[in-house]
């Protein structure tokens, strides 16, 4: 069986431009950047202009998470390969 995430990816890259379709990835890559952990507290909102805005659950994760951004803005680079994600907002 094959994979339509070639012409799907294709599609969408045509119809939103190919930086919407990068932002939709990071978007969806917010588990694997980190972990289960975090995960479970927090729910990736949007990217705008290279912003990320995450919902997190309350304000003692959101301050510890704050001061882990420049880590996680790391580990987009690192798993992307890209500077999609040069920002992150807790919300």
């Amino acid at each position: 069986m094959k994979s339509i995430e070639g012409p799907l990816n294709a599609l969408l890259t045509r119809l939103t431009g190919p930086r919407a379709l990068i932002e939709h990835q990071a978007f969806h890559k917010w588990r694997d950047v980190v972990g289960e952990k975090i995960a479970a507290v927090t729910e990736p909102e949007k990217i705008v202009s290279g912003v990320l805005y995450v919902r997190v659950r309350d304000h003692v994760w959101r301050n510890e998470l704050m001061m882990m951004s420049g880590e996680l803005v790391e580990k987009y680079r690192t798993l992307m390969g890209e500077t999609v994600v040069k920002k992150i907002r807790f919300i």
